[in-house]
């Protein structure tokens, strides 16, 4: 073994040590990872003109008006009749909705919609559309060729948040096409030849972020903590060596799932996984700018309300009352004197 792939894992090692204390102190550690997220979020996000023009607003009208009838009926459907009261939460009017303009730090510019202008973008909170979660404040969801290519960061497990089963068939006996013909030992070992259960968890990981599918054992409960192998294990030695072999340690090899897998060596490779690749990471990206747009339902134009006249105006109006009232009192007088 190299002297540089000994220092890495020994960093990996005393990182994992500090990183699993953190973890084991459940939702304080995701909360402080969530409000570091935030802080930068806060810290880096400016005001300014943005590049290009805003879609025209008829456009982003019908877009949110298909959008929010979808979504109404999707919580009548889940809630029942009477749930309009509801909407005000989750599918508000569009005469409530604000219109923004954000560039991310992929570099893409979005039109976006929130609840008011008196919150600027890069304080909000956004949904990832995957998980149906809340994203960390600042972060927006953008597809595009810079998230598409970008890899997937493994993430620590902070929270075990939520459990589901699923059952599945017996494994067929055929070699699966991701193993070799000279792998048929390993699919020996690893197929199940009767139908078996499996546990998912929603599991919410040190970048603030949710994912559906870490597995565990049926019958693991997180209180368990994980399985691992005794640190003089020749079967540790033996994955060590040789994950770090020449034949591992080429140019084409994916960094993320490298790291990480040094990591769960030094760790004993434990069982079920400490850490899973994030996919939201790739996608959440950062506000790094905005512009406020105006309101999606431009507000109606009130009537101007009528100038209050000047003292002097005042004074005028009634010198000319005034004195219309003393000729027509003449008048009267005039006719008095004619009829007698």
């Amino acid at each position: 073994m190299r002297d540089d792939d000994r220092d890495r894992i020994s960093r990996a090692a005393e990182l994992q040590v500090k990183q699993q204390s953190a973890a084991e102190r459940g939702r304080e550690y995701v909360g402080y990872e969530v409000g570091l997220i935030d802080q930068v979020a806060l810290s880096s996000a400016v005001r300014r003109k943005l590049a290009g023009k805003s879609k025209p607003r008829e456009e982003v009208l019908q877009a949110y008006e298909e959008a929010n009838a979808d979504r109404r009926s999707r919580i009548e459907q889940k809630f029942g009749h009477g749930t309009h009261v509801l909407w005000q939460f989750w599918a508000p009017n569009p005469d409530e909705m604000f219109r923004w303009r954000v560039e991310l730090d992929c570099g893409c510019i979005h039109d976006d919609l929130s609840r008011s202008e008196d919150r600027p973008p890069h304080e909000a909170r956004w949904l990832d559309p995957v998980n149906r979660v809340w994203l960390p404040a600042g972060q927006v969801w953008c597809v595009c060729d810079t998230t598409r290519s970008a890899p997937k960061p493994y993430r620590r497990i902070a929270v075990w948040e939520e459990r589901r089963e699923e059952t599945f068939p017996a494994d067929p006996v055929e070699l699966p096409d991701y193993l070799s013909s000279e792998e048929t030992h390993v699919w020996a070992k690893i197929r199940h030849d009767e139908p078996h259960s499996t546990a998912f968890w929603r599991v919410t990981l040190s970048c603030g972020h949710v994912d559906d599918h870490a597995v565990t054992a049926i019958d693991w409960k997180p209180e368990d903590g994980p399985w691992r192998m005794a640190a003089d294990s020749p079967r540790l030695r033996e994955m060590e060596q040789w994950w770090l072999s020449e034949e591992r340690d080429s140019e084409e090899r994916d960094p993320e799932l490298w790291e990480h897998y040094l990591r769960m060596i030094a760790e004993g490779w434990p069982i079920p996984q400490t850490e899973k690749d994030c996919f939201v990471c790739k996608h959440a990206r950062r506000v790094v700018a905005y512009e406020p747009i105006g309101p999606l339902v431009p507000k109606p134009k009130l009537p101007k309300p009528p100038r209050k006249p000047s003292r002097e105006s005042l004074e005028r109006r009634l010198a000319q009352v005034q004195a219309e009232a003393e000729k027509l009192q003449e008048q009267l007088a005039a006719d008095d004197e004619s009829a007698r």
